[in-house]
């Protein structure tokens, strides 16, 4: 509940009735200077600012997403495609990303290994938020089939950073995902909710793999050097306008 305005305490109470007026030997009190008033503004001010500030600070933060330590780039991302045996499509120059969709076609064995840079490069560059709502994505193998992600989430018209670990396994064309601990922002998501979260990011990248009819996982194992994933991929992709 938002606290109302500061009461004002009077700094003097008299006892008694006032002095009758012209009474010898009595001057009239000379009025006293409202400095607790004053101090009390200065307070509200200062507090004010620094709810303000607090909250700028507070909203700059949840823009960031956090950092795990691995460090990719738009190179890698041209190296791993290379690495994979794929081209990527080229928009025709001066079109908005927004307005097509990549159309995947044909097929082509796959045997590969990602490390956490490579992987992480496959799903931070070169999509746009309307297909792939995934930015800034960094991916930390933990050990196992487990794993931690940090992201930013384009959802809303605006960017949300989150951070989830949990684990996870892939076949065909399918991910599967078991999120034990996630985080949006600042704020902690309740362990009720982690269910309903797993569900909506493998949702959301499960549509996507779905769009692309040559890509098949055989094997998919966590290894020292990165995860090694033999099967499928697609071996052509262009850019078709949206209908």
């Amino acid at each position: 509940m938002r606290a109302g305005p500061p009461a004002v305490v009077p700094a003097v109470v008299f006892a008694g009735g006032p002095a009758p007026q012209g009474a010898p030997g009595l001057a009239p009190t000379p009025p006293k200077k409202r400095h607790g008033c004053l101090i009390s503004l200065a307070v509200l001010l200062v507090l004010l600012l620094a709810l303000a500030v607090g909250g700028f600070i507070l909203v700059q933060k949840m823009s960031e997403p956090q950092d795990l330590g691995v460090q990719t780039s738009e190179a890698e991302f041209d190296a791993v495609l290379a690495k994979i045996g794929v081209v990527w499509p080229e928009l025709p120059a001066g079109a908005d990303p927004a307005d097509y969709e990549r159309v995947y076609s044909g097929e082509q064995p796959m045997d590969v290994t990602l490390t956490e840079s490579e992987l992480s490069a496959l799903m931070s560059y070169r999509h746009d938020p309307s297909y792939w709502p995934l930015s800034d994505v960094q991916v930390d193998l933990t050990g196992g089939d487990t794993a931690r992600m940090s992201a930013v989430v384009t959802y809303a018209g605006r960017d949300w950073p989150i951070v989830v670990s949990g684990s996870g396994a892939f076949a065909g064309d399918t991910l599967s995902a078991d999120v034990t601990t996630a985080r949006v922002g600042v704020v902690s998501v309740p362990e009720r909710f982690l269910p309903m979260l797993s569900s909506a990011l493998v949702g959301i990248i499960n549509d996507r793999l779905a769009r692309i009819p040559g890509l098949g996982v055989d094997t998919f194992e966590v290894t020292p050097e990165g995860v090694h994933v033999t099967g499928t991929t697609w071996a052509t992709a262009t850019y078709v306008p949206l209908p």
